[in-house]
């Protein structure tokens, strides 16, 4: 496949599941980070209506459910019946040559799939109220160096509670020990 290099800004995805039985159902919309070179780090963590409102900052009104709506119909004719599941359709905010404003790129991929955007969107309901968090996947080939960063992290910045819901800080959402090698976590994060 042969695609020109797109100037991106920002990377989302937006979220549905399909039943099987005819009918894709719109279910988030998803921002997550990358590096420069497009590797995922993480997903923002926020209620979808963070989220939409962060994009229609961007969009012309009512331009982002009218792609919603059109792509949850069109997936539900290409694979509404032949696949049941959740998938994402992956998106990017670009910036065009010679101009200032941002221009959406609707489809870069579908994935068949559950996204790591779905998982940020579950995490979301653990959220204290007003609270945002980048939720990590990271990896480090040294035996015991997710160790070392994790008890540092809970000393420097441990996990904070408000309402019963996590409100900021670090949490560690897998088990960390000497020979683990890969962790996803919940960080504060400046993610404006």
């Amino acid at each position: 496949m042969v695609e020109p290099i797109y100037n991106k800004v920002y990377d989302l995805a937006m979220e549905f599941y399909s039943d099987g039985q005819g009918r894709v159902d719109y279910r988030g919309l998803s921002r997550f980070v990358t590096t420069p070179r497009g590797t995922y780090v993480g997903n923002r963590v926020a209620p979808d209506a963070e989220h939409a409102r962060w994009l229609a900052s961007f969009l012309p009104a009512g331009l982002w459910q009218a792609l919603r709506d059109e792509l949850a119909a069109r997936l539900s004719r290409m694979v509404g019946s032949d696949y049941r599941g959740p998938l994402g359709v992956d998106m990017m905010l670009c910036r065009p040559e010679n101009d200032g404003g941002l221009c959406l790129h609707p489809c870069v991929e579908i994935n068949l799939r559950r996204t790591m955007g779905q998982v940020a969107a579950d995490l979301s309901r653990f959220l204290a109220p007003g609270a945002e968090a980048l939720f990590a996947i990271d990896y480090c080939a040294e035996e015991g160096g997710l160790l070392a960063d994790h008890e540092r992290r809970l000393r420097d910045d441990p996990p904070r509670v408000a309402e019963g819901r996590w409100s900021g800080g670090y949490l560690a959402l897998t088990p960390v020990r000497t020979d683990t090698h890969y962790r996803a976590s919940l960080l504060t994060a400046d993610l404006h």
